[in-house]
């Protein structure tokens, strides 16, 4: 489904000309990749015996886990292994599954072994080999630790199409979307204006709410396994997105609706 900022359940791209697209900007967790692959890759190697889980619940679950605890991480209440260990436990402790942390922390270590093994969907390996032949800027503003998202960004191979320069972790700056000043960096390394910078993500609360709030156009990516703050119901005074997809494929025709010039400037 695609939808336009003034038709948020249309079934087609608006007539009207929407502004160009000069950057885009995406997210990293759950937009580039699919956290579902590994981290169900390593439930079922971890816990070969629990067979019958409901693995869409036990995923949403560990999303919104993890989405508190890191919060409680940035705001000092926590230390990064405690954030780890308590979103193992309290994420599994619902479906009666009870670790103790050693255990946690092994469930973790398998996870990231799995997370070095992630790959780029299909469809953003399109939508990102279209933007780079015209020239439109690419970046990554994502939250979490500056290393081992960075792990990610290279397992998937994005450099091939966005350079280091043009990414910025939370853990860089001690900055975390939605907060306006992550966006607002990101535009002061790049030179790029407000209005020019599109952020693609699968968050409407960090990513879509967050870039909106700084003056950025937006296109939000719905993953169906997600919890309700990613993708909650909008009322009419909420900040909606210029376009609202199920499938990233569709962000590769909405650039084939903005020719532009080579230096990536609009036509």
């Amino acid at each position: 489904m695609i939808c336009s900022r003034n038709d948020i359940c249309g079934a087609a791209l608006p007539a009207r000309p929407s502004p160009g697209i000069r950057a885009l900007v995406f997210d990293i967790d759950d937009t580039l990749y699919l956290r579902t692959v590994p981290y169900l890759s390593a439930f079922r190697e971890f816990f070969p015996e629990q067979k019958n889980i409901d693995e869409d619940a036990l995923f949403r679950r560990n999303m919104q886990m993890s989405d508190e605890e890191y919060d409680r991480y940035v705001r000092g209440e926590t230390s990064f292994d405690e954030m780890h260990v308590l979103r193992v436990q309290r994420t599994l402790e619902p479906f009666g599954i009870t670790v103790s942390d050693e255990e946690a922390r092994a469930f973790q270590r398998c996870y990231e072994k799995k997370q070095s093994e992630i790959r780029m969907t299909d469809g953003f390996r399109d939508v990102l080999e279209m933007a780079a032949e015209r020239k439109i800027l690419l970046g990554v503003i994502s939250n979490g630790d500056s290393e081992n998202q960075r792990k990610k960004l290279s397992a998937i191979g994005a450099g091939r199409w966005i350079p280091e320069k043009n990414v910025l972790v939370s853990g860089d700056i001690g900055i975390s979307k939605p907060d306006v000043r992550i966006f607002r960096e990101f535009e002061r390394r790049t030179g790029m204006a407000p209005q020019d910078l599109w952020m693609v993500g699968d968050s409407y609360a960090t990513d879509i709410k967050g870039a909106g709030g700084a003056g950025w156009h937006t296109i939000w990516i719905e993953r169906k396994y997600q919890p309700d703050t990613y993708h909650p119901v909008l009322s009419e005074r909420e900040y909606r997105p210029d376009y609202r997809f199920t499938d990233e494929r569709e962000i590769r025709e909405l650039i084939c609706r903005h020719p532009l010039r080579p230096e990536g400037r609009d036509t």
